[in-house]
């Protein structure tokens, strides 16, 4: 679990004494994740998993509390022998803003 404030002000000039923009952003956000791996053999490996997030931030710019929950599921192979590293990935996401395509990585 992660907490952060942050104070926002913005003058009209530099010799304003009065802040035309004042606002105030406080966050929580929890993450979580489980991996699974299985050893095929001592140079392959299989990995697989999940990772979750619940992100609430309190905006007095807004006048309410925004919350974002997302989700990714995950999974690799890495191949390892001598002096040759391989290793493939992919990765989905889904957030209650966005959803993801398909992310490859090799």
């Amino acid at each position: 679990i992660f907490m952060d404030e942050q104070n926002y002000w913005q003058k009209a000039s530099a010799q304003s004494t009065i802040n035309s923009i004042e606002s105030k952003i406080e966050a929580t956000q929890c993450y979580g994740d489980a991996n699974f791996r299985y050893y095929f053999r001592p140079y392959l490996t299989v990995d697989a998993g999940v990772i979750g997030t619940y992100i609430v931030a309190d905006v007095s710019a807004y006048g309410e509390l925004k919350k974002e929950k997302g989700v990714a599921v995950f999974s690799g192979v890495k191949y390892e022998k001598k002096r040759l590293s391989w290793q493939a990935t992919i990765r989905k996401e889904w957030n209650n803003n966005f959803s993801s395509g398909v992310l490859p990585s090799l």
